[in-house]
Order: structure tokens, then C-alpha cells, then sequence
């Protein structure tokens, strides 16, 4: 089987300039992150900059310091401490600093997804070294995907919590060694951003199928899951910051007439559509090598993403592994015939091609376009 001979040059200069593209592809994505952040403000932005100046300079309001005809309006703001950190730094250092942050934080995100990997889910790559799987095409889409949903806003340390829980609760090591340190967790997430409702769900569904499906459930997983429970009322807004969660989560108004809340078909993105194509295929196709308890998650994720599209980055950062994990074990599955494993590699190395066009053509549209 032939390449093309323009195909073929291309792979190989790829191939022989990886830590060059390596440094390409995350130094541009990093400054793109940064930049959007500095320059594309959330619409939320300008509220939350006073909302932590009025906190710094007289403490947490109880009723809603922004209405003139609701003055004794009980006010909830479940992302308090965000808000006080914007405020704070906003003065001296604009949006630089926690633009800066917050890039910081996307890469950790994907990073601490990928940790749900071993070193024998990679066969399927010519990416030997560690820092080489930044190059991984599923990884190289999913940088492409988040930054359409980029900003300083506070749903970005929601990503990057719900990245951690995961790495927590479905590596084995990790959730018999740090298993008491998911209170603490819960505890940072509910100060800092609503999100923390996801995770609570997440930590529910794990305890209960480890209780009632696996068998492998014990009473200091019930200990966890109450302690994270009720530690989310740690806030200064006790049960009423659950109330304020719950009311967005079922104010069906929300995905009628806000755009992020709008169901995920009512807009289209390229980077999108690629990676929900490849992710839910692969796993759907691979899905008896895949553990039940993860798997039936990202069935729930699925839905979870698709019905709002400020939840696509969670399903990006639950399934990246998945993704990864069921190319792998389809590698391993055809390799024994040279026709099939040559085959393989050709439509890897394509998708790798497109994947770096992809975040390119991404990253110029998200920010450099406007400039």
C-alpha cells in the first residue's frame, strides 16, 4: 500500500520533527488561551469584578446589591470566591493574571485526564516518549474543542476539578491511596464554582455502583460520599447555595433563551463534531474492553453533553481516556495482520494530519482572526 508522495513528505517531517511540533502546537495554543482570555471578556465579567470588590470591602451581601426594584432579593453567587479573586486582581493586573491562570489550568485538565492512562494504552503510536502523547490527535482536538469555550470565567476550575475527581475515583491506585482527600475536593469546588453539583453526581453514581453492581463497595465510601455531601454546605450561603444550583440546573427558561445553555445541535463546530464522531464510535465499538463503571458513564456524559453545550467540555475531559483506551485495544486487536496494522497506521496518521490542521484552523478563528 502506497502513500501519496505529498502524504508520505509530510509524515515524515512529522515524524522527524515531533518535539518541533510538539512546541509549535502547545506554545500557539497556550498564547491563543491566554490571549482570548485577556481580550474576549465573559458575559458574566463585568458583575463579577464588583460583586468581589463589594465582598473585599464589606463582606458578602445577603440580598441582591445590583437590583433597585428587588433590594431585599435573597443573592446567591455559588462561584463567591472566583468572584473575590477577579476583584482583587483586576485593578493591578486587568485580566492578564488570571488569564494567565486559568491557560494554565485547561492544560492540567487535559493532562490530569490523560493520567487515567497507563503506558500499554499507547501501542497504537509512534509517541514513545511521555511528553510525545501531547501530540496524540484525540488530545490535539480536545485543545482545540475548549477554547471555543474559553474566557476568565469560572466554569474553567470546574474542568479542571471534575479532571481530578475522575483521576480520584477510576484509577485504581489513586482512589485507594487519596480516596480521603475527595472531601477536601468538594469542599475548594463548592467555594469556587457551581460545577460542584456534577461531581457530587458523579461521586454518587460511583459509590452506588461500587455498593450495588461490582460488589466492591465498603462503608468508607459511604463515609466519603457523605462527607463530600455535606461539606458543599460549607460555604457562606449554606443550603442556599444548593438552591441556587438546583434552580439553574432545572430552569428549563435557561436553554430557551441563554446560548450556552442551548441544547449542543443548535450550533456546529468543526472540532466538535470530529471529536464527538471519533469518541462516541470507538467507545461504543470497543465497549466490552471497557469497564462497566466507566462505560455507562459516558452514556450519562453523552446526554449530559449533548443537552447543554456549556457541558461539552466535561464530556471532552471525561472521554479523552476512553477514546485513547478504545483506539488502543482496536490496535491491538488487528495488529497480527500486516494488512489490517498497515492500514490502521495510514488512518492514524491521517487523522493525526487533520487533527493538527484542525487546532490550527481553530486557533486562528478563536482569537487571531479578530486581530
Amino acid at each position: 500500500m502506497k502513500y501519496s508522495f505529498f502524504t508520505g513528505a509530510v509524515l515524515n517531517f512529522l515524524n522527524r520533527n515531533k518535539l518541533f511540533f510538539l512546541f509549535l502546537v502547545v506554545f500557539l495554543a497556550f498564547i491563543t488561551y491566554f490571549f482570548r482570555g485577556v481580550y474576549i471578556l465573559d458575559p458574566d465579567f463585568g458583575w463579577r469584578i464588583r460583586f468581589g470588590q463589594i465582598i473585599y470591602k464589606n463582606g458578602i451581601p445577603r440580598s441582591d446589591p445590583f437590583s433597585y426594584t428587588m433590594p431585599s432579593f435573597y443573592f446567591v453567587d455559588h462561584s463567591w470566591l472566583f468572584s473575590l479573586l477577579i476583584g482583587l486582581t483586576y485593578p493591578i493586573f486587568k485580566n492578564n493574571l488570571l488569564s494567565l491562570f486559568l491557560s494554565f489550568l485547561v492544560f492540567l485538565s487535559v493532562y490530569f485526564s490523560g493520567r487515567r492512562l497507563g503506558d500499554g494504552d499507547f501501542e497504537h503510536t509512534d509517541l514513545a516518549v511521555k511528553y510525545e502523547r501531547w501530540l496524540h490527535p484525540m488530545v490535539i482536538t480536545s485543545m482545540a474543542f475548549l477554547i471555543i469555550y474559553f474566557s476568565v470565567r469560572a466554569q474553567v476550575i470546574s474542568w479542571f476539578l471534575f479532571s481530578v475527581l475522575n483521576l480520584l475515583l477510576f484509577s485504581r491506585d489513586y482512589y485507594s491511596r487519596y480516596k480521603y482527600f475527595v472531601p477536601i475536593l468538594f469542599f475548594i469546588w463548592a467555594n469556587l464554582h457551581g460545577g460542584y453539583s456534577l461531581g457530587l453526581i458523579v461521586l454518587i453514581y460511583f459509590t452506588c455502583f461500587r455498593w450495588f453492581v461490582s460488589r466492591k463497595g465498603s462503608y468508607k465510601d459511604i463515609f466519603i460520599l457523605l462527607t463530600s455531601i455535606f461539606i458543599t454546605l460549607a460555604t457562606p450561603y449554606g443550603f442556599e447555595g444548593w438552591r441556587e444550583v438546583a434552580s439553574s440546573i432545572f430552569d428549563s427558561r435557561l436553554r430557551l433563551t441563554i446560548s450556552e445553555w442551548m441544547p449542543t445541535i443548535t450550533t456546529f463546530d468543526i472540532s466538535m463534531a470530529f471529536y464527538i464522531a471519533m469518541s462516541t464510535f470507538f467507545i461504543i465499538h470497543k465497549r466490552k474492553d471497557i469497564p462497566k463503571i466507566q462505560y455507562f458513564l459516558f452514556l450519562g456524559m453523552l446526554v449530559f453533553g449533548l443537552t447543554s453545550r456549556r457541558n461539552m467540555p466535561f464530556y471532552v475531559l471525561y472521554t479523552l481516556p476512553l477514546t485513547i483506551f478504545s483506539l488502543n485495544k482496536l490496535y491491538l486487536s488487528i495488529k497480527g495482520s500486516s494488512v489490517s496494522r498497515e492500514r490502521y497506521e495510514i488512518a492514524f496518521q491521517f487523522v493525526r494530519i487533520f487533527s493538527v490542521v484542525l487546532i490550527l484552523f481553530q486557533l486562528y478563528f478563536a482569537y487571531w482572526k479578530s486581530y
